[in-house]
């Protein structure tokens, strides 16, 4: 007969091996969707359009840092600490980060939108980028926010809605590239870049609700 040890490390295996499985699946799954949608994107806008395409995906990244600020993992760690302990607490934390990280995300955004002008034609070489660049805040907002969220469900070990949602963003954002890219070229894309986003932040934030209520 299995001691009771031998069970609770049994258990942790078949959890940790679980969640390693929904990692690497929502991970590995929506990366290769959004490389699918990246070589459309090239197909379509060409050599020099796509080259432009980077350069602001790439500035967006560097902005992104400061716009998430480190909260994604902080709510992590909150989350997984308190929330079968003490869910009131962890509930005041999740809210707490969720305002903090609406703060640094509409600071982040507001300077790039101030600054765009600058940033195109001295930081980029390239002032007709500038309506690209801004239009570009919505994806650096969107990719904020669901990084939080995900944060979130990790700390409620709910890894299997990250990797639901994660493919969910990756094969919205296949269909809206080749269709967007083509009437709408730069910002075409930078709109692909941004739907999937948005209706799995939707999505998750209705199922999060759930999950909270039922932690």
């Amino acid at each position: 007969i299995p001691s009771l040890a031998q069970v609770n490390r049994s258990s942790i295996t078949r959890h940790l091996a679980k969640s390693s499985l929904w990692t690497v699946f929502g991970a590995g799954g929506s990366r290769i969707l959004v490389l699918l949608a990246m070589m459309m994107a090239a197909r379509e806008l060409g050599q020099v359009a796509f080259g432009e395409f980077g350069i602001i995906y790439t500035t967006l990244g560097v902005f992104g840092i400061l716009a998430g600020a480190g909260l994604g993992s902080t709510i992590t760690r909150f989350t997984a600490h308190y929330a079968h302990t003490e869910p009131d607490r962890a509930g005041r934390i999740i809210a707490l980060v969720n305002s903090s990280s609406l703060i640094t995300i509409s600071i982040t955004c507001a300077i790039i939108i101030i600054f765009s002008s600058n940033l195109a034609s001295h930081g980029l070489a390239a002032p007709h980028l500038e309506s690209e660049l801004m239009l570009g805040t919505l994806f650096l907002a969107i990719s904020a926010f669901r990084g939080i969220q995900n944060g979130t469900f990790a700390g409620l070990k709910r890894f299997d809605f990250i990797a639901k949602l994660n493919i969910t963003d990756g094969v919205l954002t296949l269909v809206a590239m080749p269709l967007l890219v083509g009437s709408l070229g730069i910002k075409g894309a930078l709109l692909s870049l941004s739907l999937g986003p948005i209706l799995s932040w939707i999505i998750g934030s209705y199922f999060l609700r759930i999950v909270l209520q039922n932690a």
